[in-house]
């Protein structure tokens, strides 16, 4: 009697090749997840370069001064503090964008759905909905770009800070309740370097800053 030798797969060998499977998906999978993040990352690094040709050439007209920021405690405007600001709509710098009474110059964030990206600048701050002027200050490293200290110094008056403004995404894995107190801002956000995003870690603010420094332009696009 002739027996035929069976071709199936024994038990051992279909869960040897199972847990090759998930091993080579455990690699893959965050290997595939950092590159959407970096791809983003450079969309984000290239849209905030054009938002700052847009404040340049808005400085430019408006004999070297910048829009103020915005920023309310309303609930339905908070999770637009510092918008970009309208007024890079009024000359077609940028698309117009509104929702309700908040209008923005309207570049979406692509780490913040629903939302622009980011201005701030020492100085005068406008609410959203009635226009109050109050003081926007900037907790600035001692040096800042060049030789940076640890600790900081308040600024509320725009002719006096070292830096122009600041324009940023909030970055992956962003804290929004974080975001809208005034604690991050008195500890350096956005221009501290402790608060950007590098390739080596998982979040951080994508920025784009301009100093008093001859124009010149520093942000976290330097390290990626």
């Amino acid at each position: 009697m002739h027996y035929v030798k069976s071709k199936a797969f024994t038990l051992i060998e279909i869960l040897v090749v199972v847990g090759i499977l998930a091993l080579l998906i455990s690699i893959i999978v965050p290997v595939l997840g950092r590159a959407r993040v970096h791809a983003k990352v450079t969309a984000v690094n290239a849209e905030l370069y054009q938002i700052g040709l847009a404040l340049e050439m808005y400085g430019i007209d408006n004999n070297n001064k910048f829009p103020p920021a915005r920023a309310d405690c309303n609930a339905d405007a908070r999770k637009h503090v510092y918008a970009l600001p309208p007024e890079l709509c009024n000359k077609k710098y940028l698309p117009s964008g509104q929702i309700g009474k908040i209008k923005f110059a309207n570049i979406e964030d692509r780490f913040n759905p629903g939302c622009t990206y980011k201005y701030i600048t020492a100085g005068t701050i406008y609410d959203y909905y009635i226009g109050t002027p109050y003081v926007q200050y900037l907790y600035i490293p001692e040096g800042f770009p060049d030789g940076i200290k640890t600790n900081l110094i308040k600024y509320g008056d725009a002719g006096k800070s070292p830096v122009s403004w600041a324009i940023f995404s909030v970055g992956p894995k962003f804290d929004i309740d974080l975001e809208q107190t005034t604690l991050p801002i008195k500890k350096g956000y956005p221009i501290k370097k402790s608060f950007w995003y590098t390739p080596t870690n998982d979040k951080g603010v994508i920025t784009r800053i301009r100093t008093k420094k001859n124009g010149k332009h520093v942000g976290s696009f330097e390290l990626n």
